[in-house]
């Protein structure tokens, strides 16, 4: 039994369908992850990802400091904070549009990744290079434009309502504890449906390498339906990862670079294979009758 059996199969039919799943997929990413040197490849993937794109947002911190400090010439002081504000806001965007591309690329290295050594054909795919990929022509630099803008949207819409309740449930009256649970029910709801929007984007690294779609509109059109097929499944990834997660705050980052963020992106890699596979299965049915 592998982990793309349950294409197709009814859940009715299946006991324990999530756990089954889980480990199935966890199973293949781990074998994908320790098979040659594709560990070591997916930590240098994240790290670079990090690190090329947490120099923006440190500038952007800088420089609100550094003009508080000292200042921009005989600007007045509201002139001042607004040219801050418009730099912070450039950089923080820069930042992260080169933090998403290089996500992007290290998701579909991890896609790439096979638990088979590779081949001389194959040694491409598993170059850390590939994490460039958003990024190298103007077709692919255009896409993941396109695709960044669109989640930023998405998630500009979760995050606008809690920035407003966080703002203002204060002043409604209500006491100590129920602006606590109002405050956290918002908080909760806009990550559940900026997840949401995340785990939409899985099936996106198939779908654009398989070449059927040209628009980029239309690549992520295919990459939501395909995505809705069970989507659940990406909650049900994170969450087995809760543990992890956990360890890895006590070690203050350490155990997350070094293993859960690898670990995690082989394991949603598994996780957008299978709807890809399964957006295939029920389209073909589709066709079939």
């Amino acid at each position: 039994m592998n982990a793309y059996s349950l294409v197709g199969e009814k859940p009715q039919n299946q006991k324990n369908k999530r756990a089954k799943q889980n480990r199935l997929f966890r199973s293949e990413a781990q074998a994908t992850m320790l098979s040659g040197d594709n560990y070591y490849k997916s930590i240098l993937a994240h790290l670079i990802s990090v690190l090329m794109s947490g120099g923006f947002f440190y500038a952007a911190y800088l420089i609100n400091d550094y003009v508080k400090a000292y200042g921009i010439g005989g600007m007045s002081e509201q002139a001042v904070s607004v040219f801050t504000l418009c730099v912070c806001v450039c950089l923080c965007i820069i930042g992260a549009f080169l933090l998403f591309s290089f996500m992007l690329g290290a998701y579909r290295l991890a896609c790439d990744m096979n638990s088979d050594l590779p081949d001389k054909d194959s040694m491409e795919l598993h170059s850390v290079s590939a994490i460039l990929a958003p990024l190298s022509d103007k077709k692919h630099f255009r896409n993941t434009l396109i695709i960044f803008f669109i989640l930023a949207l998405e998630l500009f819409v979760c995050a606008a309502p809690t920035v407003f309740v966080f703002t203002y449930v204060g002043s409604l009256g209500f006491n100590g504890l129920a602006v606590f649970c109002i405050k956290l029910f918002t908080l909760l709801c806009s990550v559940f449906v900026g997840l949401f929007f995340v785990f939409m984007l899985l099936p996106y690294p198939y779908i654009a390498k398989s070449g059927a779609f040209d628009s980029p509109f239309r690549m992520y059109g295919a990459s939501v339906k395909a995505a809705l097929c069970d989507i659940w499944l990406g909650y049900n990834m994170l969450l087995s990862f809760t543990l992890w997660l956990i360890l890895s705050a006590l070690s203050f980052g350490v155990l997350f670079f070094a293993y859960t963020m690898p670990y995690m992106t082989h394991s949603m890699a598994k996780v957008g294979e299978y709807l890809y596979n399964l957006s295939i299965t029920e389209r073909n049915d589709i066709n079939e009758t």
